[in-house]
């Protein structure tokens, strides 16, 4: 059939050299740029799909004061199903935080942004509450990442490594095969009234796994420095907490990090400080907790929480024997500026070993700072302490152990066993 009379339609329209489009709010940079037209309802021209090429800059101010950039050396874009494809040195920034990776797309409807393949999140706090305390964090993993943005969840997967920094001279890192990020909207924003997809994230829960063979386990590492003129890097490593589990899930709001499983946490204390006693010094060095079930950490009383068969190792830096613990359950207090353990309350089936000295009790209370571990039995039973240097085992309802001065006390002495 003839076409009609009159001005031709464009399907197709292409430009090249410097291009560069604006268009209510938004604008676009690329090389070479072309669209495909097509008639909408009223008889005008709407582009379907969009292609750019080569130092693509694309940006968009959002529904806020916010502002979304996407560079990349490729687009594709289907503007009416709001779905935008980047691909080649690929980053999308907004309100602080950038997403870089090699291929992502971002579809407007559903708010979902997925990086395929290895890539690079960051983002800087503009508040302390923003990024729980951190100043700075960066994520980074080897499969895939898919944020949604409707429901505030970032699932990051494939060897990831999570870095956090804070001010004073602190780096939190955490690696494992999958991460989970929860964010949500700060309420003092909302409160005034303000748009919950416009308002300020904040991160909310940290979720962290280990591969699903048990080959490699989730694991979290802090390292406190100082400044210290004579090292290297002018900065000095004086503490450092090293975390492993198949899983760890951190809370916000709770301020809580449980363990939900079996695991293990190190903490090591290489801090110089002057002592104004010989039995302070036994805080420092290095403890090793161990458990079988779980584990509860709560950093606002700064105090932990281990069940089923928890072992706990505990080497002074001053050089005295270690001191081993093995309990039904374990509650651990810190010093809450140092993160030292300044004392572990242990329940159930109590073992407790130093030097050549053994008990038995039912309970233990250990305090670190002052080099002192005082063990008591229930009612109707008796601790058991066995010494290399005595053949018969003695017993008592309670016993107090300097371990300073490696004395021991026995009070409410029990029978004494033979051996047979």
């Amino acid at each position: 059939a003839p076409e009609a009379r009159g001005a031709p339609t464009p399907h197709v329209v292409t430009a090249a050299g410097s291009v560069r489009a604006e268009r209510e709010g938004s604008s676009l940079r690329a090389e070479l740029v072309e669209a495909l037209l097509e008639s909408d309802d009223r008889g005008g021209l709407r582009i379907s799909t969009l292609a750019a090429d080569l130092g693509v800059a694309v940006r968009t101010a959002t529904g806020g004061a916010g502002v979304i950039e996407a560079r990349a050396q490729r687009l594709r874009a289907r503007p009416l199903e709001e779905i935008v494809e980047l691909s080649g040195e690929a980053s999308i920034a907004r309100d602080g935080g950038v997403v870089r990776g090699e291929s992502m797309r971002l579809e407007g409807e559903t708010g979902r942004l997925t990086v395929f393949g290895a890539g690079v999140a960051e983002r800087l706090a503009t508040n302390v509450d923003e990024l729980m305390g951190y100043e700075r964090v960066r994520v980074e993993w080897r499969d895939a990442m898919i944020f949604d943005d409707s429901d505030g969840v970032a699932e990051c997967m494939g060897r990831v490594e999570a870095v956090a920094d804070a001010a004073n001279l602190s780096r939190d890192t955490a690696r494992g095969e999958r991460l989970l990020l929860t964010f949500s909207a700060d309420p003092d924003a909302t409160a005034r009234g303000g748009d919950p997809q416009e308002a300020p994230r904040r991160l909310r829960r940290v979720e962290l796994y280990g591969a699903q063979d048990g080959a490699a386990p989730a694991t979290l590492e802090a390292r406190r420095y100082i400044a210290d003129d004579r090292a290297e890097a002018g900065i000095r490593l004086e503490r450092m907490i090293y975390l492993s589990a198949p899983e760890v899930l951190a809370d916000a709001a709770s301020e809580t990090v449980r363990v939900p499983s079996a695991g293990s946490l190190l903490i090591e204390d290489r801090s110089d400080r002057a002592r104004s006693s010989s039995s302070a010094a036994t805080a420092q060095g290095t403890t090793l907790f161990e458990w079988d079930g779980d584990l509860t950490l709560r950093r606002d009383n700064a105090t932990a929480l281990m069940r089923d068969r928890v072992r706990l190792r505990h080497r002074p830096r001053s050089g005295e024997e270690m001191i081993e613990l093995e309990s039904e359950a374990m509650s651990a207090s810190f010093d809450a500026d140092t993160e030292r353990l300044t004392a572990a309350d242990a329940t159930g089936a109590v073992y407790a070993r130093r030097g050549g000295r053994q008990l038995v009790a039912d309970r233990l209370r250990y305090d670190a700072d002052e080099g002192t571990a005082v063990a008591e039995a229930w009612a109707g039973n008796l601790v058991t302490l066995f010494d290399e240097v005595r053949p018969i085992p003695q017993t008592a309802t309670s016993v107090s152990w300097d371990l300073i001065r490696d004395v021991v006390r026995m009070q409410g002495s029990g029978t004494i066993a033979a051996p047979r």
